[in-house]
């Protein structure tokens, strides 16, 4: 942008010139002379004032990057931080369960706990991947998707999961496993399900996993689901909205029926 406006004002300035020039003849050798001067020096400031300002933009919009890049490492140091300790604090309460054998109030309180916990921890997770997204390319490598299925299920040990079809194929880790851990976030926590279900199917471009719940059903509009966070008392869907995004950045789709 500032080459071709600079390019394009000095060019008018010299046309304007040759201009002048030609029309010495009519107007005059002195009163030629004002103009061209008149031109130099309104079209040289112009020219400054263009650069200078142009300068200045790419200056303040680096600097801005460099921020956000700092803000970005920052908040994802400080994410994985936070997930860590939470992840300790779940550890222990099982500890607690398997060595303590608490009442069967206080074992009611420090599940609901857990949940509170692992809950927290998704959306920690959550936001680590939002940070990150821009900057992760495509990892491809063979997936185990039982065994995927089984370090999701730690979280949640009372859900029921059922898998059917292929178990193993290409596909990037972290995006399948951040995919399917908020779905199974949203059939718990809104759907009320305790039993899931993946069918794997081979495709010519790939596979296609079906995700189904025995959970209740979503009353309002499925196209809506993954389009953009929307704030509620139930949530903030910015679960199905991170999923969506991992999709559409390694060129497959997630729909909601």
């Amino acid at each position: 942008w500032l080459v071709f406006v600079g390019s394009l004002t000095f060019w008018w300035l010299i046309f304007s010139l040759r201009i002048i020039s030609q029309l010495s003849t009519f107007v005059g050798t002195t009163e030629s002379v004002h103009h061209q001067k008149m031109l130099v020096m309104e079209g040289s400031t112009l020219i400054v004032f263009l650069i200078v300002g142009g300068v200045a933009l790419v200056y303040f919009a680096l600097r801005e990057r460099r921020r956000f890049q700092e803000v970005r490492h920052f908040f994802s140091t400080f994410s994985h931080d936070l997930k860590t300790s939470i992840s300790r604090l779940v550890l222990q309460g099982e500890r607690i369960f398997e060595k303590e054998k608490p009442s069967e109030a206080l074992s009611k309180s420090l599940r609901d706990f857990q949940k509170n916990l692992s809950a927290l921890e998704m959306q920690l997770e959550n936001s680590l991947h939002l940070a990150q997204q821009d900057a992760r390319g495509l990892m491809l490598q063979e997936v185990d998707l039982r065994s995927l299925v089984s370090r999701i299920h730690g979280s949640w040990p009372e859900i029921k999961v059922s898998l059917q079809g292929q178990e193993r194929f290409n596909a990037d880790t972290v995006a399948l496993e951040s995919v399917i851990k908020n779905m199974v976030s949203n059939s718990v926590l809104h759907g009320g399900a305790d039993e899931i279900y993946l069918k794997v199917a081979r495709i010519k471009q790939g596979v296609e996993i079906v995700y189904s719940d025995n959970g209740g059903v979503f009353e309002g509009d499925p196209a809506s689901l993954g389009r953009a966070p929307s704030p509620s008392q139930k949530g903030t869907g910015i679960g199905l909205f991170i999923a969506q995004q991992w999709m559409k950045r390694f060129g497959t789709r997630l729909e909601f029926k």
